[in-house]
């Protein structure tokens, strides 16, 4: 398990997709569309949303226009929401 008080994006995102090892230096969820957007789709696909949960209907609403920047954001951001970090 690793330690939520020092957790990364990418190590939040490499724990949610069931890594079982990684390096730190070789994750790449937000610098690439081809990491990031089997994240966003087990979000939409594995997860019941609350009424109230902005991230989750931000990735919803994911289109080609929206950054990299803005997406792996709105991912970490869920991710954190649901462990409650």
């Amino acid at each position: 398990m690793i330690d939520t008080s020092i957790i990364t994006g990418q190590e939040l995102i490499a724990e949610f997709m069931q890594l079982k090892s990684f390096e730190k230096d070789s994750l790449q969820y937000e610098t690439s569309w081809d990491w990031l957007m089997p994240v966003v789709h087990k979000i939409l696909n594995t997860t019941e949303p609350e009424k109230t949960d902005y991230e989750y209907f931000e990735l919803e609403k994911t289109t080609v226009g929206q950054s990299i920047d803005y997406v792996y954001m709105k991912v970490v951001e869920f991710l954190k929401r649901q462990k409650r970090i």
